[in-house]
């Protein structure tokens, strides 16, 4: 079964960048990152993201149902 990190554990990445973790390796690549960490990295864009009290009240406003549950 898939899983999805929260999109508060992202990390915004060009195609350049999203190509080169893929072909470095996760660990590699985490090392040549802003702060050398992306869970550190991460919460600092999720803080800082200007856009995400307006995410946050559409996505209050307008859930999406839960894949795999029952209606």
């Amino acid at each position: 079964m898939a899983s999805k990190a929260p999109d508060s554990a992202c990390i915004p990445l060009c195609d350049d960048c999203h190509k080169a973790q893929h072909s470095s390796g996760w660990m590699t690549f985490e090392k040549l990152l802003p702060l050398g960490d992306a869970v550190a990295l991460s919460s600092v864009y999720w803080t800082e993201w200007p856009g995400r009290s307006a995410w946050e009240r559409e996505l209050a406003a307008n859930p999406a149902p839960q894949r795999g549950r029952a209606a």
